[in-house]
């Protein structure tokens, strides 16, 4: 179970070693560029960060993966270097620079870094593999351009890959809001975004359909992930994958 820029607290590990739960926590980086100019403060909190959640919970037998955050770019070799530090100060779990790196193959030279240093990561966590002229992803957006089928698989792409590797975020199929938990929302959390779509659809005279709407929606939600998880699982040599999300996420509209 991974944990986007984020480390659980101690009762999520003594669960997740209870009931035989593999975790990966990461330090709360997401997409962020480290080491620039003037950033010493924050480079000093990262390195102390990483040391603290590493010493906390090294002990508990679910703190299988560690990741240093989201999506990270900048400079490359300080992540590296940090993450060589951490494995030498801890060797007994797997490390991976970052969830989904952006820039293996020809992409460091797209970034300005034509000479990266040498991957010290353990495992990788992607969602496609770049080329000159395109990338070869590993998530199930596919459906779309292709006749429904139960033969497509990632496994030729997975043979690029130099190291272990789970397929990054796969999932993120949306379905219509259900307009029915607007009350729920108070203050600072209230939800404009729901409102908004309450208010256009009672307009339009369609208000009557939204339940309809959620769960039409809803069903072909599933029948998606249910595709996407089959679409990993026949790819071989696949190490695992981490969906996006366990849960309802109304953060991305």
């Amino acid at each position: 179970m991974r944990f986007h820029s984020y480390c659980p607290p101690e009762a999520c590990f003594t669960a997740a070693d209870e009931e035989g739960i593999y975790l990966q926590p990461e330090l709360p980086l997401w997409t962020g560029k480290l080491d620039a100019p003037g950033d010493d403060k924050r480079v000093a909190w990262v390195r102390e960060e990483a040391r603290k959640v590493i010493e906390t919970y090294r002990n508990h037998p679910s703190m299988v993966l560690f990741c240093l955050g989201n999506e990270l770019q900048g400079n490359f070799r300080f992540l590296q270097d940090l993450l060589g530090e951490l494995k030498r100060r801890d060797p007994s779990r797997l490390y991976t620079m970052t969830s989904n790196r952006l820039w293996l193959l020809d992409a460091p030279a797209k970034l300005g870094e034509t000479n990266m240093p040498p991957l010290v990561d353990d495992f990788l966590v992607e969602r496609a593999f770049w080329n000159k002229k395109e990338k070869d992803g590993m998530r199930g957006q596919t459906f779309f351009a292709e006749p429904p089928n139960t033969s497509i698989d990632f496994s030729q792409t997975l043979q690029r890959s130099p190291l272990p590797l789970l397929t990054h975020e796969i999932g993120q199929w949306n379905a219509f809001p259900n307009l029915a938990e607007i009350p729920k929302y108070t203050g600072v959390l209230r939800p404009i975004n729901l409102e908004a779509i309450r208010d256009d659809l009672k307009k339009n005279g369609l208000l009557t359909q939204a339940a309809d709407f959620t769960r039409a929606s809803g069903k072909f939600c599933s029948e998606l992930y249910k595709q996407e998880l089959e679409l990993a699982l026949r790819s071989t040599p696949l190490s695992g994958y981490q969906l996006l999300d366990l849960h309802d996420y109304p953060g991305q509209g």
